[in-house]
């Protein structure tokens, strides 16, 4: 699949850790995630068109091998014990066929694939690191965003440009304006393979 680029964008405090922990909760329980019970249709929105592309291809694909379509089936529609591939289908279900019961879990299920969001990233960090955000360096934000304020569909429109800078499994948080004040914080991301 390769690593997705992905922005994240909570209210505004001066606890990055705390932002973080809240937005991994809030996908978590969203299931905007690979291995998500919404990874398909509400975690594609950050996907470029030729990502969905590729999406959409695996898709069929693996429609074709199995003879059905496996994202349909619900959690209890699936015989208990039924494999793909010799793994368990990781959409929602483990070995008891239960979804995971938190992010350690989800994240600990999709393995070195990851998750393809922000539950991939479990601390923040002064410094770059696999797996923890950063502060944006002031050079990378004048760089793509113009500013040392940006507003949110200025990050909207530049986060891939940003993840363009990261290496795959790391991530940067950034302050977002409104009328001149700190109003939101971004995750910038890049995880997954």
């Amino acid at each position: 699949m390769g690593a997705s680029a992905w922005v994240c964008f909570t209210a505004w405090t001066d606890d990055a850790e705390a932002a973080l922990q809240r937005l991994r909760q809030e996908t978590f329980l969203s299931g905007d995630y690979y291995g998500g019970s919404g990874a398909l249709s509400g975690g594609e929105d950050n996907l470029s068109e030729d990502d969905r592309e590729q999406v959409r291809k695996g898709m069929e694909r693996l429609k074709n091998f199995l003879g059905f379509k496996p994202w349909e089936l619900t959690p209890w529609e699936a015989p208990p014990g039924e494999t793909i591939m010799g793994e368990e289908w990781k959409e929602g279900r483990g070995p008891s066929g239960s979804p995971p019961r938190g992010v350690d879990e989800a994240v600990a299920r999709a393995g070195v694939e990851g998750t393809h969001s922000i539950l991939d990233i479990t601390h923040t960090t002064r410094f770059f690191q696999p797996r923890a955000a950063a502060p944006l360096p002031e050079s990378l934000l004048l760089r793509h965003l113009g500013t040392q304020q940006p507003e949110r569909a200025q990050v909207e429109d530049a986060f891939g440009d940003v993840a363009e800078e990261l290496d795959r499994w790391e991530c940067v948080y950034l302050a977002v304006y409104r009328d001149g004040a700190p109003h939101e914080l971004a995750f910038i991301g890049v995880t997954g393979d």
